[in-house]
């Protein structure tokens, strides 16, 4: 039996009719193009299904930024108060 050069779309299935299916195509034409065709990066195709991994994390670390009201900046330990330090 040989295996095919088309991966199978079966994981794919749940995304028939997802409203997110038109964001993830952006965002891999996204990825793609500035990875591919701006800075030629010859990985680009290897890694590309880390995208979405990647932007759930930086989702995450976003959310749990606004969980914190201290900031170290250059070394110096700065605490919010009604939106100001």
């Amino acid at each position: 039996m040989t295996t095919p050069l088309v991966p199978s779309p079966q994981p794919l299935r749940g995304l028939r009719r997802s409203p997110s299916r038109p964001a993830l195509c952006v965002r891999f034409a996204a990825a793609l193009t500035i990875g591919a065709s701006l800075l030629d990066d010859p990985q680009v195709l290897r890694d590309l299904w880390l995208v979405p991994l990647r932007d759930c994390v930086g989702l995450a670390l976003w959310a749990w930024s606004y969980a914190e009201d201290k900031v170290i900046w250059r070394g110096e330990r700065l605490t919010l108060r009604n939106g100001l330090l």
